[in-house]
């Protein structure tokens, strides 16, 4: 199957004027199966029911506007009020998820046994929830054929509740609310599936690589761009079908990408009111699919030396089918490399991917990264080599069995409130088999000596059931 490029519409919903913070609740896209559970208030138990057959299902919670906490403090630190569903039970009443739960996968081994659900990272105003994403749960999901149907039901919650049973935890109201939809996809498991994308360009009109979505559309390079980010996604069985390019309206590039920089850097204002959420809301097309966004430079003024952020997501995963949320798109940095060549001839050259020689072929493996967040995968290791995603197909590479030996005293376990070893690829491939994942397209770390963009069997078991693939 061969991927079609074309150039789509501006989705301009009006200028909201200087300032303004938008963190609307929408609706999943007509085509979608979903059911509206209309808007209930933390602490509240909701019921829904699942069909026979079905293969996955996502929960989307989405803050009515002003009603919850932005922040609790925890322990001295401000953090967002992240929104996340809690005591998720099967229709025998089985506990299917708690957010209260400790994280089994924390340490020198990647132990998932019996996890049957994972939920990581921030999702302040707007949160989803996909199942299956851990072993465990694609075991279930694989035996029987689908989800267990019937009644499921779920505990309306985010961290203002969460604060009411935790130690060193402090928040004002906890009256929050929240429309929450449940996306059914109730169609029977295949091997292979179709995705398509749509992208949004943050660049700047006067760029040389992507100045609009009609010059995009028909540039070589992009076309190479997809043609590669198809070929790592057929190791998932995912074919790409439709790569839909949109610009813009222009005050919108004007006020969250200036000159085509978006900066990333976290803001010291209200959740959902930062730059990159306020740019996701623009992500309006009315698609099932990843909406990808792409700027000429991402910044962020906390990353450490030596490092750039190529990359980053709304939320793991997306609201697949919920387009213009806070949290519905995924940025990738161009950084002058579409088209940037180490030999003469390396961008045009046929074959698989080749990220040491070719740009272009650098930005089809972070875009694919960054998507496959989206599609619910986590890093298979993170950046301190303590924590692991929760698939037990995928190699993993922990700080105090993997890092040089005269780094191991620095490993978080030992040293909490020290400086971290950084666990870098060569680290998760030179010590196999007990350490690994240095190659796989989730390692947290992109290195172009090594990044290779591997997906376990297991990585493209939760991709596919994800309700952007048809």
């Amino acid at each position: 199957m061969t991927p079609t490029i074309v150039a789509g519409p501006i989705f301009d919903p009006g200028d909201p004027g200087p300032g303004a913070c938008l963190t609307p609740v929408r609706d999943p896209v007509a085509a979608m199966g979903f059911l509206d559970l209309g808007t209930h208030t933390i602490g509240e138990t909701v019921p829904f029911g699942v069909p026979a057959g079905t293969r996955s299902f996502t929960i989307v919670s989405q803050e009515v506007p002003g009603t919850a906490e932005p922040f609790v403090l925890f322990q001295g630190f401000l953090i967002p009020n992240s929104v996340v569903p809690s005591d998720v039970r099967e229709p025998n009443g089985t506990l299917f998820y708690s957010d209260l739960a400790p994280l089994p996968h924390v340490g020198l081994y990647n132990d998932v046994t019996g996890v049957l659900a994972y939920y990581g990272g921030l999702s302040a105003i707007s949160g989803a929830f996909t199942v299956p994403n851990t072993s465990a749960a694609l075991d279930l999901d694989l035996t029987t054929g689908s989800l267990p149907s019937g009644p499921w039901s779920f505990l309306v919650n985010d961290f203002s509740l969460e604060c009411r049973s935790v130690f060193g935890c402090a928040t004002g109201s906890s009256l929050g609310q929240y429309h929450i939809q449940v996306v059914m996809e109730p169609r029977p498991f295949y091997s292979t599936g179709t995705l398509d994308l749509e992208v949004y360009l943050a660049t700047d009109p006067a760029s040389p690589s992507l100045p609009n979505a009609g010059a995009a559309a028909s540039d070589p390079q992009f076309a190479r761009w997809v043609k590669n980010f198809a070929a790592y996604y057929a190791k998932a069985g995912i074919c790409l079908g439709t790569v839909t390019v949109h610009d813009l309206p222009t005050w919108a590039k004007a006020r969250f990408a200036p000159s085509g920089v978006v900066d990333i850097s976290p803001a010291d204002v209200a959740p959902g009111c930062d730059n990159l959420s306020q740019l996701f809301t623009m992500g309006l097309a009315p698609s099932q699919a990843v909406h990808l966004f792409f700027a000429d430079e991402l910044v962020d003024r906390t990353i450490g030396a030596g490092f750039t952020v190529l990359g980053v997501d709304g939320s793991i995963p997306g609201p697949s089918g919920v387009p213009g949320t806070v949290n519905s798109g995924a940025v990738v940095g161009v950084f002058d490399l579409f088209g940037a060549e180490a030999s003469a001839g390396a961008c045009s050259a046929p074959g698989a991917p080749n990220v040491a020689t070719c740009g272009t072929d650098v930005l089809a493996l972070v875009t694919a990264h960054e998507a496959g967040h989206w599609l619910g995968l986590y890093h298979t290791t993170e950046l301190d080599g303590t924590i692991f995603d929760p698939i037990s197909d995928t190699e993993t590479c922990a700080c105090l069995a993997c890092a040089p030996f005269a780094l191991r005293s620095r490993c978080a376990e030992r040293n909490p409130f020290g400086s971290p070893t950084v666990m870098f690829n060569s680290y998760c491939i030179d010590r196999k088999p007990r350490c690994g994942g240095g190659e796989n397209l989730m390692f947290w770390l992109f290195d172009e000596r090594y990044s290779v963009g591997e997906i376990s069997r297991q990585q493209a078991d939760v991709m596919r059931r994800n309700p952007a693939v048809q």
